[in-house]
Parts: structure tokens; C-alpha cells; sequence
């Protein structure tokens, strides 16, 4: 029997340790990072590997544990690159994995240091205490999610496809929750699949003039009149498998017209009030419709000029049951009153996981065990499970801890941080899904 309370210090200790190398993506300098883990791993007898990227700066960290039986088994995945962060603005040095008031503050703390350190500590139980496994279990933690994975997951699938094809991997997307559930019940939304993106520049052309001799047609005006319009487009509502499944489970926690509605979700959700309730959380209505952010916009060079041409960025989402080329068909319906052009600049499809599968039932069953209420969720974000998933894997997403949902805004944000006695029941819970998945 493992002690936890004795791993509760090594795990910390180790996520200090790793948010105290800055990998800030651009540039990731990810190697030193991948070099660290080389040397603990060496420490402990396990097989391991960096593997390359296209920057010498830059590395993917791999490691394997292989299993009696052969063949591959499990992939843990992380990232080793964080986001930038502003000293200015924190309380504590963002690279200094500092404790206070009982939480570990620090880039990458929530984002996602937090796995590479949990994987780790399992891996390490796991070839200590001298547990069978069936087949492999594969940590890869990888440069460049922050920036897409081009040099990172993507870049690694393609040149090392032989470390790292995996019938199941487990990732980030999936964070457990406070708050939401009646009578205080813990909620962990499992990321079964993500939306598909593509970035869109919107360009328009017209006649340029002088600042004092309003044109009405005019390039920025256009834009404008365009961009209002996607503002308050209202797209229609698609409910993917995994949530059309979570409506369900949720429902069965609620009482009333609550639970009439979270029921018949489908064919209610249009509804005007009733969509607007569901719109008031962020995530959840971005995860059953398709969105567009404006991020970027240039309407011209000089205060007393009319410019001849305009142009905006687009950030779109797409839900699962809709392709990129769906979206991009509609989006330029919209655009032809204006004289619009639309282009697309990077693009990827929306992917989705099964609900029937070992694996979750794995983890609905540890999750339950320890009291958490466990329903599938599609990601607004994208992480670099979509590159397994898109290959054949099936990819979920699962951060073990529980937090408050304002903890979660710490994410890319100021003051990132997790408390201690997550990152003990974190590693408790993921090496107790690793074992029933994999050991002997």
C-alpha cells in the first residue's frame, strides 16, 4: 500500500522544480526542461529519451515503462512550453514555484507543469513498488502546445511514430469543479473531444478618399457592417455525443423544470430564454455551438483618410457534427451582402472520443470512488490530444483536481497556482486509473 502523505512531498517538490525553468512559448527553449526529466528518470532505471525539434533550443521528453504482455498501452501527455508571464502583475515570481497560504504559485502551475509532475511521480510508484503492466505505459511531454505543436506533437507523431502511436492517451482538457452540482457534489468534466478551429483574415476593398467627404460604402465601413453582423449571428445549437451525455448525467442532479429541460436539451435549447441561461456559462454554451471571436482588426493608416482596404482576424470554433468546410460555407453566406472576402489561414476539424470504452469507464469509476461526479465535456480549447485523436487514438482529457471555477480563470492569467493537497490527490487518483488500466 502506497503512502500518499509521503508523496505529497516528492510531487510538490518536483512541480516546483519544474515551473522554475522558463519555457515561455515563443521561443520554449523547452530542452533544459526535457533534460531535467532525462536526469530523473535515469535516477530511477527507467527507459527515456529526448526527442528533437526543429530549434536545437527546443526537445520532447519520452518515457516508457514496457508491459509483459508487448504492444502499446497508455500514453500520459503533457507540455513542457507555458505561456508568457508578466512579473509586474504576480505576487509571487511566476517562475519561482513559491508556497503560500497552502498553494504552489507559478507558470504552468494549472497550465500544465502540474502533469508533467503527476506523470512523473507515477511512473516513478509505478517501477518502485514493482508493478506489473500488461503493456507500455508512455509519458511524452512535448515542446510547443502553446503554439500550436508544430514543433512539438505534430512535429514528434510524424518523425517518431514508433515511440508514440498509442491505441489510448491521456491528456489535458478535463478539470474537476466546485459549485456547479446541488448539495455540494463534486463535478469533473472529462474532455472526451475538442471543438475545430480555423483563424479567418476578412478583407474588404473600396474607394479611398478624404476624411472630410464621408464615402458610405467605404472598405471600414463595410467591415464594420460586417463584423456587427457575426456578433450577433446566432448559430444553430449542435450537441455532440459527449453532450448530449452530459445533459443527461446533469439532469439526473437536478429537480423541477431543471430537469425537464436539461433532458430535452435538444429539441428546448433553442428556446429563447432557455438558451440564454445556457449561454450565461462561457463554456458551457461555447461548447454546443459554433463561435467566432474578432481578435484583430485594421480599419486604416491615418486619422483624415478613407483607406481603401480593411481587414480582421477571426478566431472560429467549431463544434463536433459540423467540418471546418461546413463552417467556412456559411460564413461566407454571410459575408456576400458586404463584398467580404474570407480566408482561412490555419484549420483544423473538431474530434471526439466514445464514452463506451474501458478506459472511461476506468476513470468514472475511480473519479466515483473517491466521491466525484463524472460526465463527458467537449473543450472549447484545443490541446495536442487532437493530433492522436485526428491519427486514431482515442484522447481524453484529465487534470485530477478540484477547484473552485474561479480557480480555473488563473489559466494563462495572473497568480497561477494549485494547492498541495490537490497535487496529492491528483497523483493518488492517477496512478490509482494507470494501475486498474494497465497492471497485471
Amino acid at each position: 500500500m502506497i503512502d500518499f502523505k509521503l508523496v505529497r512531498k516528492e510531487v510538490v517538490e518536483l512541480l516546483q522544480e519544474i515551473i522554475r525553468f522558463d519555457t515561455t512559448n515563443p521561443p520554449g527553449n523547452e530542452r533544459e526542461l526535457a533534460e531535467f526529466f532525462k536526469k530523473k528518470f535515469d535516477e530511477e532505471g527507467i527507459e527515456n529519451k529526448i526527442l528533437d525539434a526543429p530549434d536545437e533550443k527546443r526537445a520532447t521528453f519520452w518515457a516508457r515503462i514496457p508491459g509483459e504482455e508487448g504492444g502499446k498501452g497508455l500514453l500520459l501527455l503533457s507540455h513542457l512550453d507555458v505561456v508568457p508571464a508578466d512579473k509586474k502583475q504576480w505576487s509571487v515570481d511566476p517562475f519561482s514555484g513559491e508556497i503560500k497560504d497552502g498553494y504552489i504559485y507559478g507558470r504552468g502551475a494549472l497550465d500544465i507543469k502540474i502533469l508533467g509532475a503527476m506523470h512523473a511521480v507515477v511512473m516513478f510508484l509505478l517501477k518502485r513498488n514493482n508493478i506489473k503492466l500488461k503493456k507500455d505505459l508512455i509519458m511524452l511531454s512535448v515542446a510547443d502546445e502553446e503554439e500550436g505543436g508544430e514543433a512539438g506533437a505534430k512535429y514528434v507523431l510524424e518523425k517518431y511514430p514508433e515511440l508514440t502511436e498509442c491505441p489510448v492517451v491521456l491528456g489535458e482538457g478535463g478539470y474537476g469543479t466546485t459549485g456547479i452540482l446541488p448539495d455540494n457534489k463534486l463535478l469533473f468534466s472529462l474532455s472526451t473531444g475538442e471543438k475545430g478551429f480555423v483563424w479567418v483574415k476578412v478583407k474588404t476593398k473600396g474607394q479611398p478618399g478624404h476624411g472630410s467627404m464621408p464615402i458610405k460604402d467605404s472598405a471600414p465601413n463595410r467591415l464594420i457592417e460586417f463584423l456587427h453582423i457575426l456578433i450577433n449571428h446566432k448559430f444553430q445549437l449542435k450537441f455532440a455525443d459527449s453532450m448530449r451525455e452530459f445533459f443527461k448525467g446533469f439532469a439526473s442532479h437536478q429537480g423541477g423544470a431543471a430537469k425537464l429541460i436539461m433532458n430535452n436539451v435538444q429539441s428546448l435549447g433553442s428556446i429563447g430564454f432557455i438558451r440564454k441561461k445556457l449561454e450565461e456559462n462561457p463554456k458551457l454554451g461555447a461548447a454546443i455551438q459554433n463561435t467566432i471571436s474578432v481578435t484583430m482588426v485594421n480599419l486604416g493608416y491615418k486619422g483624415n483618410v478613407i483607406p481603401e482596404e480593411a481587414e480582421a482576424r477571426l478566431d472560429c470554433r467549431v463544434v463536433p457534427g459540423t467540418t471546418v468546410d461546413d463552417f467556412l460555407s456559411e460564413l461566407r453566406k454571410l459575408a456576400e451582402p458586404y463584398d467580404v472576402e474570407i480566408e482561412p489561414l490555419i484549420s483544423f476539424n473538431p474530434n471526439e472520443s466514445p464514452i463506451d470504452t474501458e478506459i472511461y469507464s476506468v476513470i468514472k469509476n475511480v473519479l466515483s470512488e473517491e466521491g466525484v461526479v463524472m460526465l463527458p465535456f467537449i473543450s472549447p480549447g484545443i490541446t495536442d490530444t487532437r493530433y492522436f485523436r485526428m491519427r486514431g487514438s482515442l484522447g481524453y482529457g484529465i487534470v485530477p483536481i478540484i477547484v473552485p471555477v474561479e480557480e480555473l480563470n488563473r489559466i494563462h492569467g495572473i497568480d497561477e497556482r494549485v494547492s498541495v493537497d490537490n497535487m496529492e490527490w491528483g497523483t493518488k487518483v492517477m496512478f490509482e486509473i494507470v494501475k486498474r488500466y494497465l497492471a497485471k
